[in-house]
């Protein structure tokens, strides 16, 4: 068995990171078929948008093999870097869930 044949055979490929240069291994499974599901601050991220979906559109427009997760929009609640500052877990595990939901 090789390396190949691991993402020949993967269905679905989760690349959560927090933070990824570049991250290659998430859209790996693409070429034979497979979802790829990683966020947007994984360096690929805009490289999918780009390459596979079209320069200049979202990285949640239109393509059926992509779900780029974003943990980042923490839907207006925050308004300052003060605010932001405050997170504690319960907060960052509230939005990681609704997030990860959609």
């Amino acid at each position: 068995m090789d390396t190949v044949d691991i993402h020949r055979g993967t269905d679905v490929e989760f690349g959560q990171s927090i933070y990824e240069p570049f991250g290659i291994s998430p859209v790996e499974p693409l070429t034979f078929g497979g979802l790829c599901v990683f966020t947007n601050v994984c360096g690929c991220a805009g490289f999918v948008a780009d390459a596979i979906i079209g320069t200049n559109s979202s990285p949640h427009d239109g393509t059926r093999n992509v779900i780029i997760a974003d943990y980042i929009a923490i839907d207006g609640r925050f308004h300052e870097i003060k605010d932001l500052l405050t997170i504690d877990r319960a907060v960052r595990d509230e939005v990681e869930e609704k997030k990860a939901a959609k």
